[in-house]
């Protein structure tokens, strides 16, 4: 009896040794939120944003039962922020799907979405640069196909009018075990060692007041927006550009105009800003497509404001901050034809 005591004695002595000094780190870490810091392994203390932003209220999906233009977009739209900053400063009202509803459609899916939503003027296809070559063809493809079977309705979240936060929450613990090993041998390496190794790249910034992180001379970017924008072949941007045409006809016939938002991958947005030269690249479907009108072209804007706003995009994510989401939302506006409908 004393034998069994004393082993569970020695079992409960080994199990705090592991288990405490794990939540001491979890802690000390906070709570995961960016995609770069959880596809890194990096820590958000380390690379977290501190800095407090604006408060944006989120309108619901749609924003009114008379849509004006439907958004058709990826992770850039899905929270509904610069939609609803339109909404709330210039009473514009917006529907938002995603891509993945026009998969197994045909060419009867956008007359099938201007009879159900007949107040509807623009379609803006909203995509991250990254993905555009690929969204471009697949669309022109979807709305040539035979029209045979009944569009299905689009997947349509509608949440209740809430505030977005305006501070990073810091408390709570990270209960991945994985994560937690990989981070704290992460902070052992060097920023090459790290790059190599996983798909967040950690590069050096020709200034440190870009973003709010405790070790903002560096910053945190994606590997595969820059690999993949270096594989792209000048014949798959030929092909995206003629199938941009291909839509925009298409959508004409149903009196609809099309608008088409490219959102520079934070890599490119922040190009002149970073030292390394890994990234030096020519921005060939952003170049190509710059002075197209049915195009609204947000790069040089961005770049500028990356420049003089801290946080533009969120130093923990591929993602932009309610900052920067909010003045997309006024670039939106201004420089594409919503303004006058």
């Amino acid at each position: 009896m004393k034998e069994h005591s004393t082993y569970i004695k020695y079992l409960f002595s080994i199990t705090l040794i592991l288990i405490l000094p794990a939540i001491a780190l979890s802690i000390h870490y906070e709570p995961l939120s960016g995609d770069l810091t959880r596809l890194g392994y990096l820590s958000e203390n380390n690379y977290g944003w501190n800095k407090k932003q604006p408060v944006q209220i989120i309108f619901p999906n749609p924003t009114s039962k008379f849509p004006e233009i439907l958004v058709i977009g990826d992770s850039f739209s899905y929270g509904n922020v610069w939609q609803s900053h339109i909404k709330e400063k210039y009473q514009k009202n917006f529907l938002t799907i995603r891509w993945s509803d026009l998969k197994n459609q045909s060419s009867c899916y956008f007359e099938y979405l201007k009879k159900s939503y007949p107040s509807l003027k623009s379609v803006i296809f909203e995509t991250v640069e990254m993905g555009a070559v690929g969204k471009l063809i697949e669309t022109s493809e979807i709305i040539q196909k035979p029209c045979k079977f009944k569009p299905s309705k689009p997947f349509i979240k509608q949440p209740k009018k809430f505030k977005t936060e305006n501070l990073r929450n810091k408390n709570g613990f990270i209960k991945d075990p994985v994560f937690l090993y990989k981070t704290f041998l992460n902070q052992f390496k060097i920023e090459e060692e790290i790059k190599t190794s996983s798909k967040t790249y950690i590069l050096k910034l020709k200034n440190k007041d870009l973003f709010s992180h405790v070790n903002s001379e560096y910053g945190l970017f994606y590997r595969n927006a820059i690999n993949d924008k270096k594989a792209w072949k000048i014949i798959d941007i030929n092909r995206a550009i003629d199938a941009s045409e291909l839509i925009k006809d298409h959508l004409k016939n149903h009196n609809l105009e099309s608008l088409f938002l490219l959102i520079p991958d934070k890599s490119t947005a922040y190009q002149e800003q970073i030292i390394s030269k890994d990234i030096i690249y020519k921005n060939q479907i952003l170049d190509r497509l710059k002075y197209d009108k049915s195009f609204i072209s947000v790069i040089d804007e961005f770049k500028k404001l990356v420049a003089n706003e801290i946080d533009f995009y969120l130093s923990n994510d591929t993602h932009l901050s309610t900052l920067g989401y909010k003045h997309m939302g006024e670039i939106i506006f201004n420089k594409s034809l919503i303004s006058e409908n």
